[in-house]
Order: C-alpha cells, then sequence, then structure tokens
C-alpha cells in the first residue's frame, strides 16, 4: 500500500471523529502508517485559493482536491457533492 498518498488535513478528518472507539482508532493509524503524507506548499495553497473563490468548495474539501490535483493524484471521495465539483473543476 505504499502508493496511497494523504493530506496532513485527511489524517485530522479521519482520527477526529467525535465518537471514534479505541479499535477504529488503531485501525486508522496503521492505514495512515503507511500513506505518504502530502505537506501543504504554496502549489497547493494556490489551487486552494482558485477552488474556494470558485464557490463550489468549503476549505477543506478545496484543500483536498487542490492537493490531488497538484499532486496529479486521483482523489477517492464517499462525498458526492465533492465528487460533482471536481469534476466541474478539473
Amino acid at each position: 500500500m505504499k502508493n496511497v498518498q494523504s493530506a496532513k488535513l485527511t489524517r485530522m478528518g479521519l482520527l477526529g471523529f467525535p465518537k471514534l472507539d479505541s479499535e477504529s482508532t488503531a485501525s486508522i493509524q496503521m492505514f495512515l502508517e503507511d500513506c505518504q503524507v502530502i505537506l501543504l506548499d504554496e502549489p497547493i495553497e494556490e489551487v486552494t485559493i482558485v477552488l474556494r473563490r470558485s464557490g463550489r468548495f468549503k476549505l477543506p474539501d478545496a484543500i483536498i482536491a487542490a492537493t490531488a490535483q497538484v499532486a496529479n493524484l486521483k482523489l477517492l471521495t464517499f462525498d458526492e457533492r465533492l465528487a460533482k465539483a471536481i469534476l466541474v473543476n478539473f
């Protein structure tokens, strides 16, 4: 699974669920340990700003979408609204 990459924001989102039990937390941490973490940098910031200005993205979604775009990665999401917004903007 070494080809999986994750935005730092994704880690915070996954581990930040209020009712996450210790078994789920451990499973998520094991998954994230196998991921290469992509840190927020200026190119991601610039694309994030463009996406936010489009009016289709909340800030966290814009950061995640921008990270995928800048890193030339396929974005996997269950968020239908985010997936539709990405199709319009990419």
